[in-house]
């Protein structure tokens, strides 16, 4: 499964991985590095959505998610929360 786009897409435990850098993130709540990434490796975040919420801007939510960070090998490198500000799909007035 694919990064949502839309708030109103995302539920609480939800999962899904891809790509991920953290400048996609509104705000870093906390990251760990546990483990040396060398040239070569293989990443992939591995994300779970661990709430929802209403943000202050209107037509926008915040989800919080954590992110695992996992090599080739299957050992989790970095891990962290993120909260993240995403449109709804349509606006309530």
């Amino acid at each position: 499964m694919s990064e949502p786009e839309y708030f109103d897409d995302v539920w609480p435990g939800m999962q899904w991985a891809g790509t991920y850098t953290r400048a996609d993130a509104a705000e870093i709540r906390s990251w760990r590095t546990l483990a040396r990434v060398a040239v070569g490796d293989t990443l992939e975040a591995r994300t779970v959505v661990e709430s929802i919420g209403l943000s202050w801007r209107p037509g926008h939510g915040v989800v919080v998610q954590r992110v695992d960070v996992v090599n080739q090998h299957g050992h989790t490198v970095e891990t962290g929360t993120l909260a993240k500000v995403l449109p709804k799909r349509s606006v309530e007035w």
